[in-house]
């Protein structure tokens, strides 16, 4: 697998498969994280920003052990140099998973450590508390600037081969945006006879499809291989798709090939391609934001729905009706 590949996978290894949710909280959209670039030969070491929480996703290709230590100096991952592991009886491990230590039971915390295999390869992605955004406060003086403005550092202790290393960065204010972009739908709503469509406006979008026809219909990924297959015959979902991971990240699926997730014939599922991300200049604020493409087929036919992402100012509250 290609660094690339294990750096996509170990973003579902810290807890996604496991339908976490919202993890600590869930992620700000007026703080932004961001980290310092870490320059270590064969270890590749990212922050991702996504709809859940902000994650440190390691990749080590170096052949040496990388151990991520908790506040108190316990190493609690351990990165390199075949797999990954952690150390199940540590509380920052469970802190980490991205489930706020929802998985954390009496009697699991103890001074001994024990490790468990987390991942068959070098790389993993975990949501270390210390990048968490959910409990900061922000200075009043702060709040009162325009622009994005540093307001806080965070720092996560390792060590790298044997050597003390920092993996670093700071907090941003991100003052929130004067309206939001919402997703709509401009290919029809009924696509083909017995398919209905429909876009609800979160973030990211929310995309529902009412199959009824006696053709299947199948939901494609980027690589244009089918991850959700719709029909008659109920709902299935490839388990091991790293597609179906990030656009259900609260439906736990064991296994891997295709797996039957209920009998019905519609099914919604949150979907990034359809979003939007980032701050509109002044010209975007006056409308349309983007195009966007879902590829679906149906009955081994190209069906893609399309759609838009308008800006829609915030105008202030209703007035208030009038009693008589």
């Amino acid at each position: 697998m290609s660094l690339k590949g294990r750096l996509l996978a170990a973003l579902f290894l810290c807890g996604l498969v496991q339908g976490t949710g919202h993890a600590h909280g869930g992620a700000r959209s007026d703080v932004r994280v961001e980290m310092a670039p870490v320059r270590l030969p064969g270890l590749t070491v990212q922050l991702h920003q996504d709809y859940i929480a902000p994650q440190i996703v390691v990749g080590n290709q170096s052949g040496k052990l990388l151990e991520i230590l908790d506040e108190k100096g316990r190493v609690f991952l351990r990165i390199g140099p075949k797999q990954a592991q952690g150390d199940v009886r540590a509380e920052a491990f469970h802190r980490s998973r991205g489930t706020a230590g929802a998985d954390l039971r009496p009697g699991m915390i103890s001074a001994t450590p024990k490790w468990q295999q987390i991942n068959a390869e070098a790389a993993y992605g975990w949501f270390d508390p210390r990048i968490a955004t959910e409990y900061l406060e922000i200075p009043k003086a702060i709040l009162a600037l325009d622009g994005e403005t540093p307001f806080g550092e965070w720092r996560v202790a390792a060590r790298f081969d044997g050597k003390p290393v920092q993996f670093r960065g700071v907090f941003l204010h991100v003052p929130l945006p004067k309206g939001s972009a919402r997703a709509r739908l401009v290919s029809p709503t009924e696509p083909a006879p017995g398919v209905q469509v429909s876009v609800a406006p979160s973030r990211p979008p929310s995309i529902f499809i009412n199959n009824r026809s006696p053709q299947k219909l199948e939901v494609l990924d980027a690589r244009g291989e089918a991850f959700l297959r719709i029909g008659l015959d109920g709902v299935w979902a490839r388990a091991d798709s790293a597609a179906f991971k990030a656009a259900n990240p609260e439906q736990a699926v064991q296994g891997r090939g295709w797996v039957k997730l209920n009998a019905g014939s519609s099914h919604a599922w949150l979907d990034g391609r359809a979003g939007w991300a980032g701050r509109p200049t002044g010209a975007q604020q006056a409308g349309k934001l983007n195009d966007w493409t879902l590829p679906l087929t149906l009955g081994g036919k190209p069906l893609d729905l399309r759609g838009v992402n308008e800006w829609v100012p915030i105008t202030g509250l209703p007035a208030a009706s009038k009693i008589p």
